[in-house]
């Protein structure tokens, strides 16, 4: 009787011990699992397809300057890109932010959605969600996604030289080169303000963060290599940044980005 009483206090207390072992002796484990990318090395491309003739559009470039200044703050690595489309230019008032070519790619997106028109506005996050531009919890929780995935390609960006008024030249590095991919280059400006005169926003003072005013775009043959990128004269260069990100030309999917965010 006495050593059944003597094993089974030998067996809780073991129990115990075992308990206390795992729970302190590998506190790593358990930021492992907290964070599943400890590297930091996560990230989110937030594109925004927007328009200054449409009057739903305020609201979500609001949206986009919130998540610009959030992820400063927090220091994440949040790339944002308004694209101004320009099919509403034709109903009253004429975006001078907007391109054909960003309508173009809105309708790349819209053949991988399996969707029969295109919107806006419209937020696309890594090349893999979308929703309307304005939905705050649809944004916040597309982005925390892309935030817990790890990055699959590095770019390396550097600026060569000064900024001319004319041209930047960058040199880029990406790894590991993958075919069947693209590097997208996209100079992005803030604090842009317009008036608008005409249209479904007409009376109202417009804002604007990082507004795609030049993108281009680089056949990935190779792991690196050089580029130019002209600049328009009415652009601000102390206002503006660089954002490189590669994208699968099959899936779209956005699978690395980098920055350069002092020109």
């Amino acid at each position: 009787m006495k050593t059944g009483v003597l094993l089974i206090g030998f067996f809780f207390l073991a129990g115990i011990l075992k308990t206390w072992t795992n729970s302190t002796a590998h506190p790593e484990m358990s930021a492992l699992k907290s964070d599943p990318n400890p590297s930091g090395r996560s990230f989110a491309v937030v594109e925004l397809f927007t328009s200054e003739g449409c009057s739903s559009c305020p609201p979500a470039d609001k949206l986009l300057a919130e998540i610009v200044e959030e992820a400063a703050k927090k220091q994440q690595r949040i790339f944002a890109l308004a694209f101004h489309v320009d099919y509403w230019d034709y109903i009253g008032w004429k975006d001078p932010f907007a391109d054909w070519a960003y309508s173009d790619r809105q309708r790349e997106y819209a053949a991988i959605f399996r969707r029969s028109q295109i919107y806006t506005p419209q937020m696309i996050v890594n090349g893999q969600s979308e929703f309307v531009g304005s939905n705050r919890s649809k944004a916040e929780s597309a982005i925390a996604w892309a935030l817990s995935q790890s990055q699959m390609m590095e770019i390396k960006l550097q600026k060569l030289g000064g900024a001319q008024v004319s041209e930047l030249r960058l040199s880029f590095e990406v790894s590991p080169a993958r075919k069947g991919s693209v590097l997208h280059l996209a100079l992005v400006e803030r604090d842009l303000v317009n008036n608008i005169k005409r249209g479904e926003n007409s009376g109202r003072t417009l804002s604007h963060d990082n507004v795609v005013r030049v993108f281009k775009t680089i056949a990935l043959n190779g792991a690196s290599g050089e580029t130019v990128l002209m600049i328009p004269s009415f652009v601000n260069l102390k206002k503006s940044s660089i954002i490189a990100y590669v994208q699968d030309t099959a899936t779209l999917k956005i699978v690395g980005a980098s920055s350069i965010d002092s020109l």
